[in-house]
């Protein structure tokens, strides 16, 4: 701040952000505690609580976030179609059929996300649920692979293993998944 003499314009509380209550309004406001698919961090709970506060006109960064989920066969995933190195690690890319399932625009409440992945017409297989985001900021986009908080990530076990789902003739009809922003995607998905 001092390098770009702004320490008169700006000033750095630090607390919760999921509590906390200003005595003004912003012109901006920013949180980058987002995960892909709105899990393990809690930007939906810092919007909710400070979007109120940001002045008519401002902006709130990001913009909007999509949620996309798709079923991919297991043997899809352990045959990627390539891969992607952000920070040093590498990430699998598959390119799904991603579905939109949730749209979430900063200070919205949203309490739950939940959606169902239809597989009444999929071949018989083992298959992975997987979720993303696209992240919108401002008018530019990041979109599946371009950063850890949009990198795909599948559902997982209540042990943290991803959950593998046996798709078999005449069963069931859908997964559905259902978990809070800012959980993990332990234990959240189901047959039905």
């Amino acid at each position: 701040m001092e390098a770009f003499g702004l320490q008169d314009r700006i000033q750095i509380l630090q607390t919760d952000a999921t509590k906390f209550e200003p005595k003004q309004q912003f012109d901006l406001l920013i949180s980058e505690t987002m995960h892909s698919g709105l899990t393990a961090e809690p930007m939906v709970q810092i919007f909710s609580n400070l979007k109120k506060y940001v002045k008519e006109g401002g902006a709130t960064l990001p913009t909007e976030v999509r949620l996309k989920t798709a079923l991919v066969p297991l043997n899809e995933w352990t045959n990627p179609q390539g891969f992607v190195r952000i920070y040093g690690n590498l990430h699998h890319v598959v390119r799904p059929a991603w579905r939109e399932v949730v749209r979430y625009n900063p200070g919205d409440q949203l309490e739950n996300i939940a959606f169902d992945v239809p597989i009444e017409n999929v071949p018989n297989g083992s298959y992975f649920v997987l979720v993303t985001s696209e992240v919108d900021i401002g008018s530019q986009r990041i979109n599946s692979y371009q950063s850890l908080i949009t990198m795909p990530q599948f559902l997982r076990d209540l042990k943290s293993d991803p959950e593998i789902f046996d798709v078999k003739d005449g069963g069931r009809k859908m997964i559905s998944v259902k978990y809070k922003p800012g959980q993990m995607l332990d234990g959240v998905g189901k047959f039905e």
